[in-house]
């Protein structure tokens, strides 16, 4: 057996340190998702924003109103927020406090709707970084692996820390719930700005005959229909349950729906999907928004970037749901499974990709 001093002694000094920072980044990576949210409830892209795009640190502090104690920690945090890409620090007349301007992803943040289109994703920030709602779930990662996987309460760790599923937890509390929504209305907004730029064959139709339906559980149509009214609309909401059946339609747009479902359930949403279009013969197809691992158009330089998001999202899905994100091999089987017989990949969304399918 080798000697574990020896190995170590192997190793340059300098690799040494590098790896133990790098478990430092590792190990204090919730501080990273901890410094987004609170520049996001300061208000801090709005801030910048407001200042033309650019601000100082006192420009700042005075703009969130926050206490002169407080700027040197202010200018803690915002050195942080640009090592992490958030902004961009430089100096400014020679101002030794520097100057904050905001990158495309603090853009993001801003609610000005003539600065992203209203794509706000502050709320998604909110949620996804409201580590009291599901934490619990992942301190017991380790515990759930050594569990035995045919117990039901052990079926994913977020039902082995709160004795239910996330849809069940979400149908209990109110805030939980309108939280999560928001989450994914601003993720739906993004993808809808991006598609209609980049897919030349996508236009918004506004002839009348041109009907859309959106298939929901009926207590979800029920509170949609309470909040928009009962007149007419470009949209019809159809109560029903997609592993039961889907209406007649030229095409099916599942987005972000089948990475929450097992690989056999997928399989039968696919084929209710496949029942849908069958109506109009060789023409209809199933459209998907979903991520597949690996695909990506992004350029060197952020292709690592997508691919780990693209694997956080994974261990999302593994922690809170019996879902999972999938490559490109895995999600061609379900494709045949559920009766289709080519797609077409497109990775024109980040993490995501729109796949069309034909039966």
């Amino acid at each position: 057996m080798a000697d574990k001093k020896k190995i170590t002694r192997l190793v340059p000094s300098e690799e040494l340190m590098q790896a133990q920072a790098e478990i430092w980044c590792l190990s204090y990576g919730y501080i990273k998702s901890m410094a987004l949210r609170c520049a996001v409830k300061l208000g801090i892209p709005d801030a910048i924003h407001r200042s033309g795009g650019t601000a100082t640190l006192r420009d700042l502090r005075a703009a969130l109103s926050l206490p002169e104690a407080r700027q040197e920690h202010l200018s803690r945090l915002m050195r942080l927020l640009a090592a992490l890409g958030l902004f961009t620090e430089g100096n400014k007349g020679g101002d030794i406090a520097g100057v904050y301007s905001l990158t495309p992803a603090s853009l993001l943040l801003v609610h000005d709707a003539e600065a992203n289109g209203g794509a706000c994703q502050s709320r998604f920030v909110i949620s996804a970084t409201a580590l009291s709602a599901n934490l619990t779930a992942y301190l017991l990662l380790d515990e759930w692996f050594k569990s035995d996987g045919g117990a039901p309460a052990a079926e994913t760790p977020f039902m082995m820390a709160y004795d239910m599923d996330f849809w069940a937890a979400n149908g209990r509390d109110a805030e939980r719930a309108a939280r999560f929504n928001e989450q994914m209305g601003s993720e739906s907004r993004l993808v809808a700005q991006v598609l209609v730029r980049e897919c030349g064959d996508l236009r918004v139709i506004t002839f009348p005959h041109v009907r859309c339906s959106e298939l929901d559980l009926p207590h979800v149509v029920e509170s949609v229909c309470c909040s928009a009214g009962s007149g007419g609309g470009a949209v019809e909401f159809i109560a029903g349950d997609m592993m039961d059946s889907i209406p007649p339609a030229d095409a099916v747009l599942p987005k972000f729906v089948l990475h929450d479902w097992g690989d056999e359930d997928c399989v039968r949403i696919l084929r209710r999907c496949r029942e849908a279009i069958s109506t109009n013969g060789p023409e209809g197809k199933v459209v998907i928004i979903d991520i597949v691992v690996g695909a990506s158009s992004s350029t060197s330089t952020t292709t690592k970037d997508v691919y780990e998001a693209q694997l956080l999202m994974d261990m999302c899905m593994m922690v809170l749901s019996t879902g999972k994100e999938r490559d490109e091999e895995t999600w061609s089987k379900i494709f045949m499974d559920a009766g289709f017989t080519r797609y077409k990949i497109r990775p024109i969304l980040g993490a995501r990709s729109v796949i069309e399918v034909y039966p």
